[in-house]
């Protein structure tokens, strides 16, 4: 019996970190998987806008409570950037996370540059 409760205890020892690692690697996947569905239907929205329209919107980017929710202290951020590459459209989210990893982006691209234009 002590040496099946001691064989019982070490193989407890060793799955019960890897369960709760595991839940947490699952729960932060479905955390980014929801930042993710988010940027790319605000980043969808405003691509389809107007200039004038999009720049508005990108000053007013917010967050909906649902999601405020689930991703805690979520804040979404947006920037335009024109370069040799094109002109293109780069959302940011960051929310309360350990270890406070760099937020998850998304580009689009507005005006891509053509292929007649780089040859």
């Amino acid at each position: 019996m002590v040496v099946a409760s001691t064989l019982l205890m070490a193989v407890m020892a060793i799955v019960t970190p890897t369960a709760i690692r595991n839940a947490q690697l699952a729960r932060d996947t479905r955390d980014q998987s929801i930042a993710m569905d988010e940027l790319a239907n605000e980043m969808e929205r405003l691509t389809s806008l107007d200039e004038n329209q999009r720049n508005l919107e990108m000053q007013n980017l917010v967050v909906s409570d649902h999601l405020r929710e689930i991703l805690h202290d979520a804040e979404m951020t947006a920037r335009e950037v024109s370069d040799n590459d094109g002109h293109r459209i780069v959302l940011s989210m960051q929310w309360e996370r350990i270890g406070d990893p760099k937020p998850i982006s998304l580009v689009g691209w507005v005006d891509p540059i053509s292929s007649k234009e780089n040859q």
